[in-house]
C-alpha cells in the first residue's frame, strides 16, 4: 500500500526520467543499507522496506513505457515477453551465473 501511494505522490512531482532516477537511487541505497545491516536485523529490515519502495514503485511504469515505446497494437504479446525475459532470463543469469563459482 505504501510503496503505491507514495510513487503516486512522487509521479506528480517529477516526470518520467527524475521518477527513474529517484527510484534507481532509493534502490542502491537500500542495497547498501542491507549489505551493511548483516548484524541489524532492524537495519535489514529497513534495507528490504526500501527495496520493495524502489523496485515496486519503479515496475508500475514499466506497462506504460512499452505502451508508448511500442505501440498498443500487440501490447499483450510485447508485455508477457518482456516479464518472461525479467522472470525467467533473470533467473538463468542468476544461477547459471553462480552455480559456477
Amino acid at each position: 500500500f505504501a510503496p503505491g501511494y507514495l510513487s503516486d505522490l512522487l509521479i506528480e512531482v517529477c516526470d518520467r526520467t527524475g521518477f527513474i532516477i529517484v527510484s534507481s537511487a532509493l534502490l542502491c541505497v537500500a542495497q547498501g543499507v542491507m549489505l551493511l545491516a548483516q548484524a541489524s536485523r532492524l537495519l535489514a529490515y529497513l534495507g528490504i522496506f526500501l527495496t520493495a519502495c524502489a523496485f515496486g514503485s519503479f515496475w508500475v511504469l514499466v506497462p506504460a513505457a512499452e505502451a508508448e515505446w511500442f505501440g498498443r497494437k500487440h501490447f499483450g504479446k510485447i508485455h508477457g515477453f518482456l516479464l518472461f525475459l525479467a522472470g525467467d532470463g533473470g533467473v538463468a543469469l542468476v544461477y547459471k551465473g553462480t552455480a559456477s563459482v
